[in-house]
Order: C-alpha cells, then sequence, then structure tokens
C-alpha cells in the first residue's frame, strides 16, 4: 500500500500541468521595478503546447515547450534563451527569463496572467496623432548622446513602429498613446524593451528606455519627415595594399572552410559577419537564407562567419546550431576561434580589414574574389521602406557583379 501511494505521489509529481490555451500578457521585472510588458498565446495541437510570442505583426513561434508537474519549461528557438514557468491554480503563471551572455546568464523574474491579448489594458483614447517619422535624441547614463530615428504607424490608441541607429533596428515594438503617454515595448528572448515618452506640442520628451537589466536611457524626440542619421558610424574597410578576404575556418560539423574553395572559386560571394546572439543578425539571416535559395543556381554563394558570446563549443552548437536549424539555412556558417568581445578580433580573423565595428557586417565580393563592397548594419522588415530599399540595393549589387 505505502509503495503504491509513493508511485502515485510521482505520477502525479510528473503529470502535465495543462496550461490552457489562450492569450496571455507577461512582464519582465527589473530590478528597478520597472515592467517589460509582452503578450503571447498559448495553443494546443494533438496534446502538444506550443507559444506565439507576439510583437506587431511578428509571431516568434516557440515549439520547445515541456510540461512537468505545475512546471512549464520553454526553449527560445534563438538567442540561448528560455522561459521557465510554475503554473499557479488560477493559471497565473511565474518564474523566470534567462539568456546567456559572455558571463554569467541574465535571469529576470517573469509574471504572466491569462486573457491577456491587450499589452496595456485601460488605456485612455489618445490626445494626439504621432507624425510617421522623428529625429531622435538617446541620452546614455555617461550623459553622451546617440542619434536614431523612430518610425510609428498609430491606429486609434494603438501603436506599432521601431527605432533606427546607424547600425542596425530595434526590430517590432507594440504598445499605445494613452492619452498623451507613449508605451511601447518588444520581447524576442534576446531583448525586453520598454519605451516611455510624453506627446506635447508635437515633440516626445521626458523619454525613458528599458532595456533589459541595462540603465536607463533617456530620450527625446521631434518630428521631421526629412529626418535622417548622420553619417557618423565607423567604416569597416579593406587596409591599403589588400583587395581580397582570406580565412579558413571549420563550420558546424568541424569541417575546414575556406575561400580558396572550389565552390566559391568564379562566383560572386557575400560573406555574412553575424552571431546567433545578435537580433539584426537574425533578421539578415532569414533575408541571405530566401536569397540563396534564389540565387545559388545562378552563380552565388553566400558564407556566414560567426563571431559568438563564448568559445565553449557545446554553447556554439546549441546557439548557433538551433538558428541554423529554424530558418533552415544552406549556407556554410563558419566559427570564428575568438568571441565578439575580443578586442583583437579582426586581426585575428580578417587582418585585411582595419576592423569590424559592427555586426552583421555583410561583404560582397566579386567573380575574380576581390572585395566590391561592405555593407555595416541590416534595417530588418520591421522597418517598412528602409527595409525595401536595403533589398533593392542589395539585390541590384548582385545582378551588377553577375554581370560583369
Amino acid at each position: 500500500m505505502k509503495r503504491w501511494f509513493i508511485a502515485f505521489f510521482l505520477l502525479a509529481q510528473t503529470a502535465a500541468a495543462q496550461l490552457p490555451a489562450g492569450w496571455y500578457r507577461a512582464s519582465v521585472l527589473r530590478p528597478d521595478g520597472a515592467a517589460l510588458v509582452f503578450n503571447f498565446e498559448a495553443q494546443r495541437t494533438t496534446g502538444s503546447l506550443r507559444l506565439y510570442i507576439r510583437n506587431g505583426s511578428e509571431r516568434l513561434l516557440v515549439e520547445e515547450v515541456r510540461e512537468q508537474g505545475d512546471s512549464l519549461f520553454a526553449e527560445m528557438p534563438f538567442f540561448e534563451a528560455r522561459l521557465r514557468f510554475r503554473v499557479l491554480p488560477n493559471d497565473r503563471l511565474t518564474g523566470t527569463w534567462s539568456k546567456g551572455t559572455a558571463g554569467a546568464d541574465l535571469e529576470l523574474p517573469v509574471t504572466a496572467t491569462p486573457g491577456g491579448e491587450e499589452r496595456f489594458p485601460g488605456s485612455r483614447p489618445a490626445s494626439g496623432q504621432l507624425a510617421p517619422k522623428w529625429a531622435v535624441t538617446f541620452t546614455r547614463p555617461n550623459g553622451t548622446e546617440r542619434p536614431a530615428l523612430a518610425l510609428f504607424e498609430q491606429n486609434g490608441s494603438a501603436v506599432t513602429g521601431t527605432f533606427l541607429t546607424p547600425s542596425g533596428d530595434y526590430r517590432y515594438l507594440e504598445g499605445v498613446l494613452d492619452a498623451d503617454t507613449l508605451r511601447l515595448s518588444c520581447f524576442d528572448g534576446s531583448r525586453a524593451y520598454l519605451f516611455t515618452a510624453a506627446l506635447r506640442n508635437g515633440q516626445l520628451t521626458a523619454g525613458r528606455f528599458y532595456s533589459n537589466a541595462a540603465p536607463v536611457e533617456t530620450w527625446r524626440a521631434v518630428a521631421d519627415a526629412r529626418a535622417t542619421l548622420p553619417d557618423t558610424v565607423l567604416q569597416t574597410q579593406l587596409k591599403p595594399g589588400f583587395t581580397r578576404l582570406s580565412f579558413r575556418f571549420p563550420d558546424l560539423t568541424g569541417q575546414p572552410v575556406s575561400l580558396d574553395d572550389e565552390r566559391f572559386r568564379g562566383k560572386v560571394v557575400v560573406v555574412q559577419l553575424m552571431g546567433s546572439w545578435c537580433p539584426n543578425c537574425l533578421d539578415e539571416s532569414r533575408f541571405l537564407s530566401t536569397f540563396y535559395n534564389e540565387y545559388r543556381e545562378k552563380g552565388v554563394e553566400v558564407v556566414a562567419l560567426a563571431y559568438e558570446l563564448t568559445l565553449q563549443p557545446e554553447r556554439i552548437r546549441s546557439g548557433l546550431g538551433k538558428l541554423v536549424q529554424r530558418i533552415g539555412i544552406r549556407y556554410p556558417v563558419l566559427v570564428a576561434p575568438v568571441t565578439v568581445s575580443d578586442p583583437q578580433k579582426t586581426e585575428k580573423t580578417l587582418p585585411q580589414l582595419n576592423s569590424v565595428h559592427y555586426f552583421p557586417t555583410t561583404i560582397f565580393l566579386a567573380k575574380d574574389g576581390s572585395v566590391h563592397k561592405i555593407h555595416q548594419g541590416f534595417y530588418g522588415p520591421g522597418t517598412g521602406e528602409y527595409f525595401t530599399r536595403f533589398r533593392d540595393d542589395f539585390y541590384r549589387t548582385i545582378n551588377r557583379l553577375l554581370n560583369e
């Protein structure tokens, strides 16, 4: 009888929590008390549970979800990130979000409540209409400033948009204009963001930017349809006397790959400098994967060189391998023998370049192997016309090199 009771108890402890399907409103809780809000939908298909994290028009599918006892474990598809929840009797969730970094994992508390399709419930009617484009100034905690652009779309009180910096964008943001208070947030596993500001006389003032557990930045913005980003980006260039790149690094199977290999000879080659920790690299990898499937038979090759947060083989295989598998990347992805934080990463991997400043960086090689063009950063599909402009210029460059 006692053995039967113990067996029954253990079975009950490992029984699935059976989280109800539907929408949940979640909050990542910072040490300063700020709540970085996002929404996700739980769906059940043939008994398995999936989560869809919503950021504007993005639906980020989380397939690796395991239920055990009163606990739920969700492995994010990218960024070495995971969610761990305890399911409470009223279907509320409490737990942690953790993600890999160059040092100790970042870990912050997370809560979620059912019925949370709205991101900021109880919002008041908007007091005005946001202009589509804004010139933005962020101020770091040390007092230095950095420029950006903001792109917004407003429908009633609902607002979506993003911020652009000289090297990339903040991807899909979603929120509201609550009377005169702007609130925008996102969560993708790598980043949990919250932007707030007050709309006053056609300007956005008293802005605050909360990013993961980092110190708060302030910001302000002025509506400006002609706003552009200043050309202050440090440029990656070939050193004098060099016209070509040369490298030989292993792919995820350990097989060494070099630009001297037969598969690259006489072809237009796109070299992607990236990392599995980088959200803009994720968006560019999706773009390049689609492009490669379209152009590989036309004499084009793509090869990625990944600069990771660590040199631990198991972490590299896990983080980079998940990205390759999820996107379905068919071009070689090589592993740099240095971390992204190594101050000598360029000298140790691509000594023909002066320095690699931003990720991603994309390098176009002509058929003779010479460097034709170097492009820094990436504006993803969340940036609208900026993504379209990049895409059109990318294809023009490729077709020009193919016709030479």
